[in-house]
């Protein structure tokens, strides 16, 4: 079984690699809007040499060295408006800069927009990479490999199949089904454990379409429930928002039903099987156990996640309704903060369900693996 497992895990990927050149080869269906002004821009990597103050406006004039673009090894001078960047500048800092060029009259511009975050994102990613590989070794190392993955097919799948036109429901479905398969049986090897997890995750996903699309009706969120969604609409029309909302919703709780579905099944696996229990009752009702303790530090993962994600905005809207009769009320109408919670409620319901499918299928699996031992 190991050897076909691996033949059709080869296949797979085969087709997989085959279909992400064939989507990223086919033109984009969508385009930017035609900018009908005179002025062209790009954005331009520098390092701050020098910091000069105008005392008066507090307004500060930087000596940057553009290490990217037509400017690149040049010196050139950047405005900082504190009123609209309010980030401490200090010499030596790598900074991102936005060029405005005047077609007509040649005139250029340059202004701060923020910190060049790549060059702290790639050595956060190495010292991630060193930390993973040292303590979990192999599976560390796959664990890396498929996160780089999934990170790689969210680009070249799921946003490139809607660049050309499919629908982002199908689309999202391709890219959690494509990473499901590929990712779990390199980490957790090419046996019946991975092969129940991956049938378990796979019901789960339709379990989660079917609360995702009641759920939206029930907490009666618009096609538009947050500004992206509305920046969106506004730029691509086109788009159908209702299904890139409801794609938004299930890859919320997707992430958790994979996390649910290998924590379950790897203790039936690898603990149950130390043990006399034999039975499907014995051996479900130890999973019915684990996932029960797996489904309130997940439900508390998914609140904690989208709480963090949101937190500024939290903040000012308590703000602002602070001392208002009906403050609490008025915040939970907030389109935002009510497709935040929908989220969450779509996240552990898919769970509480997903708890006896997994116990169940990982359970036939183990009892029917033992009795061919």
């Amino acid at each position: 079984m190991k050897k076909l497992a691996i033949i059709l895990y080869i296949i797979f990927a085969t087709t997989t690699f085959a279909l992400t050149i064939f989507i990223n080869l086919k033109e984009s269906k969508f385009h930017p809007p035609q900018d009908s002004s005179n002025y062209t821009h790009e954005f331009i990597h520098g390092e701050i040499k020098q910091i000069d103050t105008n005392d008066e406006t507090r307004q500060k004039e930087l000596k940057v060295k553009a290490n990217s673009g037509s400017e690149e090894g040049e010196g050139i001078i950047v405005n900082v408006d504190p009123k609209y960047n309010y980030n401490e500048y200090k010499s030596k800092d790598e900074v991102l800069v936005y060029k405005e060029i005047n077609v007509e009259t040649g005139e250029i511009n340059y202004e701060v927009t923020d910190y060049y975050h790549q060059t702290g994102l790639a050595v956060l990613f190495i010292l991630f990479s060193i930390i993973t590989i040292y303590i979990a070794r192999k599976k560390g190392l796959n664990s890396l490999i498929s996160v780089i993955g999934s990170i790689a097919l969210f680009y070249f799948i799921f946003l490139k199949l809607i660049l050309i036109g499919f629908s982002p429901l199908l689309a999202v479905l391709i890219y959690v089904t494509t990473i499901t398969v590929l990712s779990i049986p390199p980490i957790h090897g090419f046996n019946k454990k991975s092969l129940s997890s991956i049938i378990t995750i796979f019901l789960g996903y339709l379990v989660s379409i079917v609360i995702t699309f009641a759920f939206k009706e029930v907490a009666q969120l618009g096609s538009a429930s947050s500004e992206e969604l509305r920046t969106l609409t506004v730029i691509y029309p086109g788009i159908d928002l209702v299904e890139i909302l409801i794609a938004s919703l299930f890859l919320g709780a997707a992430g958790a039903i994979i996390d649910t579905a290998i924590s379950i099944a790897s203790p039936i696996f690898e603990a149950v099987k130390k043990t006399s229990k034999t039975t499907f009752r014995e051996v479900y009702k130890t999973g019915m156990e684990v996932g029960k303790d797996v489904l309130a530090s997940m439900t508390n993962t998914l609140l904690l996640a989208y709480i963090a994600s949101s937190l500024p905005f939290l903040v000012i809207i308590t703000l602002a309704h602070s001392g208002t009769e009906n403050a609490f009320s008025e915040l939970i109408n907030i389109d935002f903060i009510a497709l935040e919670l929908t989220r969450i409620f779509i996240g552990a319901v898919s769970l509480v369900i997903l708890i006896p499918i997994v116990s169940s299928i990982s359970a036939y699996f183990f009892v029917k693996n033992r009795s061919e031992e």
